[in-house]
């Protein structure tokens, strides 16, 4: 009796068990069975219209990355004529352009704007205008100074009309 009842118990525990990981993986069960019966999903082949479409694409943007590397490339030399170090920046840019003949357009477009922040620039220098500029001013300029110290030009005298009767 015992063994009677040590067998049925084995085999409720055995099904709760079966039941609770078929509740857990039915979808992946499902799957492998339909795998099974029917063989893997195949996806549908692209048309050739669609194809061309992508090609078009793909060729206008290696167009783009093309002149936007061309004209990266012309500040790097003007860098490098002023004897700036640009070497990691020109090995960086080159294997932008290799992520974009991979079709990796969007990382190669970030490394060649990380390029351009990085490429070291000409130090610019700022002066006051003169006069002789075409700068037209209401002050005059003092005798002997340097250009941009400037007074204010004396206001005019504004004339009280005389009344009648008045002293």
């Amino acid at each position: 009796m015992l063994q009677k009842l040590v067998i049925v118990g084995g085999a409720l525990v055995t099904a709760a068990f079966a039941v609770s990981m078929g509740i857990t993986y039915q979808d992946e069960l499902r799957e492998r069975w339909r795998f099974y019966q029917h063989g893997p999903e195949v996806p549908p082949k692209p048309t050739s219209m669609g194809q061309e479409i992508l090609q078009k694409l793909d060729a206008d943007r290696k167009k783009e990355l093309a002149k936007e590397y061309g004209r990266i490339q012309v500040s790097l030399n003007q860098a490098r004529a002023r004897g700036a170090n640009v070497d990691k920046l020109q090995r960086t840019m080159d294997l932008a352009m290799q992520l974009g003949q991979q079709g990796k357009y969007t990382n190669a477009q970030q490394m060649l704007n990380a390029v351009e922040m990085q490429i070291p620039k000409k130090a610019e220098t700022f002066r006051a205008a003169g006069d002789e500029e075409g700068f037209v001013s209401t002050h005059k300029a003092v005798e002997g100074a340097p250009v941009g110290v400037q007074k204010k030009a004396p206001a005019k005298k504004k004339r009280k009309a005389l009344r009648r009767g008045s002293p």
